[in-house]
């Protein structure tokens, strides 16, 4: 920041409820809601309200697995730093410039995963598709400020998507209960 005080946003207020409901013996309805009240202080003073909502379904067709899809509207508050920043960020070698317009950071998005136990193998994978509707990024402008010879780059807010995929396989190789050695492999894209 000019001043050379670092500034962040505080909530002022969050709270959240998620509740579980069975619809069948083995599939539940699983709901969440969350509401946050932001200020950021700062140069500026700004107030954001940011709602997040999801839904989804749990099928446990055996004991050991369970089958999920799930999708949500998030929304988060822009950063003091994502408003105001105008200045060098020395760990980054950057130099940085908010936008005290930004808007809330809002995104849909949906995910299916599916997660086994067993006695020997235990596995879990996740696809998941998320797009924002203001996706909030610090993109490089190909300009080098003249007092720190550092290139800048401004917070933005653009739409975006993600679409990837999360796997995870553990191989238990020793155990008794109360210890062992399990071998586990990750991969993500």
């Amino acid at each position: 920041f000019p001043d050379g005080t670092v500034h962040d946003s505080e909530p002022s207020f969050a709270v959240f409820v998620t509740e579980r409901r069975p619809l069948t013996g083995c599939l539940d309805l699983e709901l969440g809601a969350r509401a946050e009240g932001t200020d950021v202080d700062s140069v500026g003073h700004e107030t954001f309200f940011a709602p997040s909502l999801s839904a989804g379904l749990r099928w446990q067709p055996s004991a050991s697995s369970v089958v999920a899809l799930s999708g949500a509207y998030a929304s988060r508050a822009p950063t003091a730093s994502e408003l105001y920043a105008d200045g060098p960020h020395i760990a980054t070698e950057t130099y940085e410039v908010g936008d005290p317009n930004l808007d809330l950071e809002r995104s849909v998005g949906v995910d299916l995963s599916y997660r086994t136990d067993g006695p020997r193998v235990s596995a879990a994978a996740t696809v998941f598709y998320q797009r924002y509707l203001e996706y909030i990024a610090l993109e490089p402008t190909g300009v080098i400020d003249g007092g720190s010879g550092l290139e800048i780059f401004d917070y933005v807010g653009h739409e975006a998507e993600f679409l990837g995929v999360e796997a995870k396989v553990v191989f238990h190789v020793l155990g008794d209960g109360t210890c062992g050695l399990d071998v586990e492999a990750l991969a993500d894209a």
